[in-house]
């Protein structure tokens, strides 16, 4: 719980309940010792309400809504944290060199987990994002079966179905050797997105995880349909 923002919260909300019942006393008192002066009290209290409402439609801010404070790197972890609860996410360590932290963000509903890190070298005034998608051992075997072009095709045409996904990501093929084939396959593939801390919030920061497993979930489907799916050299070779 951010008791925090609950003591924020139970402060503005004792200040206008305070503001109502003293205005209120304040109004009878005048009324019933100094009638003339009630409807120019009135006035001023009707005034007070239109500032209020105008001040709400044009900040959507209350007279005594305190704000939140800026996102900064300094604080940046902490809301990471927060944020993370808000949305039911699991929380645990993750293992990235050169930062200041790094944790390993999941929804309980998928199985794409997400990394969340502030890196020392690399832009340390931005939130990197990063989804690593490894193929299993099963899909490694049927792209070693295949030519050294097909798996080349296949390499290029997930580089071009991510592209058109337009994720807004960074995107990049893990390859590996095949032991028994001697042929260069597809062993992953990484999503990487850095946003500026500055520019955080909740909402954007929902959306930027929430693309990066959209994008774990391309690149999974792919290399399940390309190394399930019968091609022309795989038919020869058997």
């Amino acid at each position: 719980m951010d008791w925090s923002s609950l003591g924020h919260n139970l402060l503005a909300n004792g200040i206008w309940a305070l503001l109502v019942i003293g205005g209120g006393v304040a109004f009878g008192y005048i009324r019933a010792k100094h009638a003339d002066k009630a409807p120019i009290a009135l006035y001023v209290i009707l005034g007070l309400t239109c500032v209020s409402i105008l001040i709400f439609t044009f900040t959507g801010r209350g007279l005594f809504t305190i704000k939140p404070p800026a996102v900064t790197p300094e604080n940046i972890e902490e809301n990471v944290k927060l944020w993370a609860e808000h949305l039911g996410m699991n929380i645990g360590p993750a293992n990235e060199p050169d930062s200041y932290f790094a944790h390993t963000l999941s929804l309980p509903v998928l199985p794409q987990p997400v990394e969340v890190f502030r890196s020392m070298k690399e832009k340390p005034g931005y939130l990197q994002f990063k989804a690593v998608i490894n193929v299993s051992r099963e899909h490694q075997i049927a792209f070693s079966k295949m030519s050294q072009d097909a798996v080349n095709r296949i390499g290029e045409q997930l580089s071009l179905d991510m592209g058109r996904a337009n994720l807004g990501c960074a995107f990049g093929e893990i390859m590996a050797v095949s032991d028994t084939e001697h042929k260069t396959i597809i062993a992953g593939a990484f999503l990487q997105r850095g946003v500026p801390i500055t520019s955080l919030n909740e909402a954007y920061f929902s959306d930027t995880f929430d693309q990066l497993t959209r994008g774990e979930g391309i690149v999974q489907a792919f290399i399940r349909l390309a190394a399930t799916t019968p091609t022309p050299e795989i038919s020869r070779s058997h």
